[in-house]
């Protein structure tokens, strides 16, 4: 939709105190008929025709940078390059907490350290759930456990946080999380959270769950993905960035041949330019409106 875009009388939650929470929370999972008994922001959009179908696109870009993309209703193709993975979401029901999020089945995890010699981490096949309002990335115990070991952090310092040398951050090495059609790669500067003192302490971007797993911004800020609500499918691939291109999508049909505008797909960090295509090109996505 357009800036101009409104919507009239969007039912919402309001808090009269908070806890540790510093700004409101735009929910954007399913809503009626799945998570609630009234419409959600993303099924008003559907509804009073704000945007033609029910999806949006999230680039979260670089911990380097300010802000990130999110497109209800369309696309950016200056956000990746290639095309999009189609990962069924798993209905609620064969969901591990049974609950309508976005879960998906992840194939495998990949270490590929700077010597460049992959190391698959066994028992890394399991459903997980994207969830771009959490920080961390949750992984079963064990898995974050052996990890954090190849970081070079043996047992959480602090609460569920394993602290790594700082260094790691300027080291050519990435996390690879391998999915049916794509894999994504993090960087290790993009998995180590870097926090400011004298010295700065960093610590992974993964914290032990034995309860559930989910990938948060530690991964969501390495991956392109466009969530398909009419469809229930996420299209995935690894994020880039050169420049700024949103498109209004007219229907879903594009999306398996959708082609991104930047050049090969790797890991980088999402916040500089890619030289394959200009920043403030104003290029037209195939199969998209405006």
């Amino acid at each position: 939709p357009s800036l101009a875009t409104g919507l009239k009388s969007v039912q919402f939650g309001v808090a009269t105190s908070t806890v540790d929470e510093f700004s409101g929370i735009l929910g954007i999972g399913y809503g009626q008929g799945q998570t609630t008994r009234y419409k959600n922001f993303i099924d008003e959009l559907s509804a009073q025709n704000a945007t033609k179908v029910k999806a949006f696109t999230v680039a979260l870009g670089s911990k380097h940078i300010q802000e990130g993309v999110i497109v209800f209703g369309g696309v950016d193709a200056s956000k990746f390059s290639g095309t999009l993975a189609r990962l069924p979401i798993i209905p609620a029901a064969d969901s591990p907490d049974q609950v309508p999020r976005y879960w998906i089945q992840m194939q495998s995890l990949q270490l590929t350290p700077p010597s460049g010699k992959s190391y698959l981490y066994p028992n890394s096949s399991f459903p997980v759930f994207l969830d771009s309002g959490a920080t961390m990335t949750l992984l079963p115990a064990s898995l974050a456990a052996a990890i954090a070991s190849d970081f070079g952090s043996t047992s959480p310092k602090t609460g569920d946080f394993y602290e790594v040398s700082c260094d790691l951050t300027t080291v050519n090495g990435t996390l690879d999380f391998a999915f049916d059609g794509t894999t994504v790669k993090v960087p290790y500067d993009e998995l180590i959270r870097v926090v400011p003192g004298t010295p700065p302490a960093c610590f992974l971007g993964i914290s032990p769950s034995d309860d559930f797993t989910l990938l948060g911004d530690s991964f969501m800020r390495s991956a392109y993905t466009t969530f398909d609500l009419e469809n229930n499918v996420v299209w995935m691939t690894q994020a880039a960035n050169c420049g700024s291109t949103p498109a209004a999508l007219g229907n879903m049909n594009v999306m398996s041949t959708l082609q991104g505008l930047c050049g090969t797909n790797k890991a980088v960090a999402t916040d500089n330019t890619n030289s394959g295509f200009p920043s403030d090109s104003a290029a037209t996505v195939p199969g998209t409106s405006n």
